[in-house]
């Protein structure tokens, strides 16, 4: 099959005088004897000597061909064609066949109908036009010439690769109105720009979207902090205080999600791996340079603690396999990741340094020279990657101590009970008869909202899983159990 890539078409009408262009919004410049000027252009781009040109492929030109009526497919339509005729009859030649010996009469004809239907509907609501200025010189007379793009002549099958242009939104159609008449005229092509993204730019987009998914994280656990002191307030105070220092740990998997957390752990470990340099400009001013800055203490404890966010998430995917362990050496593995990484960046901080070796690439010859003179690096990737192994290291020493030393606590169960919370909630206190009653407060950090409704029941929203239950409550015999706070629990099943 021949191919078509570049087609320069001129309508019917447009042979002999001089054209102008068909621009609207530009002024009359320099014409053309021949070639079509180039039609009006959405970026406004008013070039003099611009000419119009069409761009297709085998795919669109075939598409066109059968669009186009029988009648109107003969080569002759190539005489339109000003730049490569020959090579636009070569196709048509080919195609013709190619299409009948591919599509079978019955699906050929309900196609023409559809097309007929489609050209119909085009011209009678929209009535796309091509615009052009011609000049007479005979006359000295220039003229604003639009005519119909479905004209019915054999234009058609160029018609219908403009068409198709605007499908892709290569082109468009825009109408004009005016006080005597009105235009709705298709536009010159818009090819589509790859340009590749700023260096320099991505570190600071990463890093404002990386800042508004922590301020996210902040905002949701602020609203769930202010629950549960809600929680605590309406039930008076009568919950498992231990459970609150386990806020991070259950409400960020519960209501956070892993990923989040990991990224929050990550981008501590990133600060913990990045030295501050402060451009300073120092002599009155007459010169800039790069000093070091001493590490805050605090900034570097609070990122220290920050990588926990790290630990929580291994200790709770792992928990599958801990089971028991899980509660005895989480909190160690804890610690330990926040004692190690503090230590390590208060004994040993990052220091940037500089790389000097000059390269330079021409890429324009006489015009654009490009040039490297050196790196400046203020992070560290190897301890990027220390810190990473540490906060695993220390869950698997933490794990093993705990394994040899320990015997384990075997924790209730329940579907309604997070992995984290049923190993870091104390339940010593609130299990009676085989049946773990959870204090409200703990609810709402194991992403259980409760609100009571009329006598024992209770209406529960999971977090979890996003399903709404009622549950019926059995009060607890507090005379009998001495335990006036499991009244204001939920008992969970298993």
């Amino acid at each position: 099959m021949p191919q078509l890539n570049l087609m320069y078409p001129r309508p019917v009408g447009w042979e002999a005088p001089y054209k102008y262009g068909g621009n609207c919004m530009c002024e009359i410049t320099g014409g053309f004897i021949s070639n079509v000027g180039q039609y009006i252009t959405l970026d406004g781009n008013c070039a003099s000597q611009s000419i119009e040109v069409l761009y297709t492929n085998t795919f669109q030109s075939l598409a066109a061909l059968l669009f186009t009526t029988p009648n109107l497919t003969s080569p002759n339509l190539c005489n339109h064609e000003l730049q490569d005729p020959a090579a636009c009859r070569r196709f048509i030649s080919a195609a013709l066949p190619f299409i009948g010996g591919h599509i079978s009469p019955v699906d050929l004809q309900a196609t023409r109908v559809i097309v007929a239907q489609v050209k119909s509907q085009i011209q009678t609501t929209i009535r796309p036009q091509l615009m052009q200025y011609l000049y007479y010189p005979s006359q000295n007379n220039l003229i604003i010439a639009h005519i119909d793009l479905l004209d019915g002549s054999n234009f058609e099958y160029f018609s219908w690769l403009y068409l198709i242009d605007w499908v892709n939104s290569y082109r468009e159609v825009v109408r004009f109105e005016g006080a005597l008449n009105n235009m709705t005229l298709v536009t010159g092509t818009m090819l589509g720009q790859r340009t590749k993204p700023n260096p320099q730019e991505v570190p600071i987009n990463v890093a404002f979207y990386i800042r508004s998914a922590l301020q996210y994280m902040t905002y949701v656990l602020i609203g769930v902090a202010g629950m549960v002191c809600f929680s605590i307030f309406v039930n008076r105070g009568r919950i498992e205080g231990w459970n609150m220092f386990e806020f991070n740990r259950v409400a960020g998997v519960v209501w956070i999600g892993r990923p989040l957390m990991v990224l929050r752990g990550v981008t501590a470990i990133c600060l913990l791996s990045t030295e501050m340099l402060v451009l300073t400009r120092p002599f009155n001013g007459i010169s800039t340079q790069f000093v070091h800055t001493q590490p805050d203490w605090l900034t570097t404890l609070l990122s220290s603690g920050e990588m926990g966010w790290l630990v929580y998430v291994l200790n709770d995917v792992f928990s599958v396999a801990t089971r028991q362990f899980t509660t005895g050496y989480a909190m160690k593995s804890t610690l330990l990741g926040y004692l190690g990484a503090a230590i390590w960046s208060f004994t040993v901080p990052v220091h940037h340094f500089v790389t000097i070796d000059r390269q330079c690439t021409i890429l324009v010859v006489d015009f654009q020279l490009e040039c490297h003179s050196g790196t400046v690096a203020i992070g560290r990737f190897d301890r990027f990657c220390g810190l990473l192994l540490l906060a695993a290291g220390c869950c698997v020493v933490a794990f093993f101590l705990e394994r040899v030393f320990a015997r384990g606590v075997v924790q209730y169960h329940s579907y309604l009970l997070h992995s984290s919370a049923r190993y870091h909630f104390e339940q010593a206190e609130w299990v009676v008869d085989g049946t773990y009653h959870l204090d409200r407060a703990s609810a709402v950090l194991n992403g259980l909202v409760v609100v009571p409704i009329r006598g024992n029941r209770i209406v529960a929203l999971d977090i979890k899983s996003w399903r709404v239950m009622v549950l019926e409550i059995n009060r607890v015999d507090t005379v009998r159990s001495k335990s006036v706070h499991l009244q204001h629990t939920i008992p969970l099943g298993n």
